[in-house]
């Protein structure tokens, strides 16, 4: 199974910036703004969510997931597991796109909701795989490698792609059982 993991900033509803719901814990332009790409990535935009995360430069897609040309422009029927961290500190499982394509260069579209804020995005799944958790339902870890080693956790790039043998045979298995047999309630997830 393909799997991306990506840091964004803390929101309740990724629906946009508003006075209860300012993005957190992420760079400076959403510090500085309290405003950023990723503020829109569980709005169902005609059937589809997309996402967005702070990069430098286009994604080496090639070199992460198998059977990727060079020259592929995408890769689909990822994983994408979306993080951020809380108020606290600690960096939680926020939501997941499920058969998601991933884009190597960051796409544009125009935003039709929100003449204001146009669609910047590297990732795209049809609305129906989009899972938001509530925050109180935020509650699996995903540890930083500063803190537990590398390959044992996220380092500082904004996307990780999970590749050591912890991850590979412990952490991934564990958030995919986390994902599959989750039966809470959800912030965000189109019928």
């Amino acid at each position: 199974m393909k799997v991306l993991f990506c840091n964004i900033a803390w929101m309740k509803y990724y629906l946009g910036t508003t006075e209860e719901d300012k993005p957190i814990n992420a760079g400076s332009y959403i510090k500085e703004n309290e405003d950023g790409g990723e503020i829109y990535n569980f709005q169902d935009y005609n059937g589809y969510c997309y996402g967005y995360v702070m990069l430098y430069g286009n994604m080496a897609l090639e070199k992460h997931f198998e059977g990727v040309a060079s020259n592929q422009s995408s890769v689909e029927d990822v994983l994408v597991i979306w993080v951020a961290t809380n108020e606290n500190s600690e960096t939680r499982i926020v939501g997941w796109y499920k058969n998601a394509t991933v884009f190597r260069e960051e796409q544009y579209g125009r935003a039709f909701t929100n003449h204001h804020h146009d669609l910047y995005y590297r990732i795209k799944a049809s609305a129906k795989d989009c899972y938001l958790l509530p925050e109180e339902q935020r509650t699996f870890p995903i540890e930083r490698a500063s803190a537990v080693g590398t390959g044992m956790g996220m380092g500082r790039s904004n996307i990780w792609y999970a590749e050591s043998k912890f991850a590979q045979d412990i952490l991934i298995p564990k958030v995919i059982d986390y994902i599959e047999n989750y039966d809470g309630e959800y912030a965000f997830k189109s019928t």
